[in-house]
């Protein structure tokens, strides 16, 4: 019994390592793009990171301002809120460009943010919710989504960024022409978003339902 308990162990702890064995894909000007597979889907899971001199007030109002995401997010055409239920919760649509012949594709997603009291940090999580309004003509609709924006306070004006995704893009595309670029829209986003969040709009935001990194002491 003893050895079948050790040997279970060994199972589960090796199940556990391959869930978490990223690789290391991209390391271009600071950021950090890895990929991983997964049993769930034949599509890659990208993780992004990346340090910005920034406040995470500037960071949540780059984010939660939808319309303005076409600057930054990579290939995006059109983003807007749906419903913002709360400064905490919205729901938001997202249509992406994709080169001919392929269709656009489209999101729906539900997005909720939460911060530790304690240690100051953000998490942003959207979760994929295609019947939440009807299909666009000539769009496909990704039916599954999963994405994670993490702000970590590291120091007084300095903030961990990273990105997490997981995704099915539907349609035809077979899943590895889409693995192989899998790291190329992550790049391009935080590149983006590391010049758009020093304009002048978003470096100086405050955000009176986020508590700053005064909380970190010096």
């Amino acid at each position: 019994m003893r050895i079948l308990f050790f040997i279970s162990v060994i199972f589960v702890s090796n199940i556990q390592a391959q869930k978490t064995n990223w690789v290391l894909s991209k390391n271009k000007n600071g950021i950090k793009i890895y990929t991983r597979t997964t049993e769930k889907s034949p599509i890659k899971e990208v993780m992004g990171q990346m340090e910005l001199n920034t406040s995470l007030s500037a960071l949540v109002s780059l984010v939660k301002n939808a319309e303005n995401h076409h600057n930054w997010i990579y290939v995006n055409k059109t983003a807007y809120f749906i419903k913002e239920v709360n400064d905490f919760e919205w729901y938001y649509y997202n249509e992406s460009e994709a080169i001919w012949p392929i269709a656009n594709r489209d999101i729906v997603s539900q997005v909720k943010l939460t911060q530790d009291t304690t240690t100051c940090a953000i998490k942003i999580n959207s979760v994929g919710i295609p019947d939440y309004i009807g299909k666009k003509e000539g769009v496909v609709r990704v039916l599954r989504l999963a994405s994670c924006w993490d702000f970590i306070p590291v120091r007084r004006g300095v903030v961990f960024v990273k990105f997490k995704l997981s995704i099915d893009l539907g349609g035809k595309l077979p899943p590895w022409a889409i693995n192989l670029a899998i790291d190329k829209g992550p790049l391009n986003t935080l590149q983006a978003m590391s010049k758009e969040i020093k304009r002048e709009k978003f470096k100086n935001a405050k955000l009176s339902f986020i508590k700053e990194q005064a909380c970190i002491k010096m």
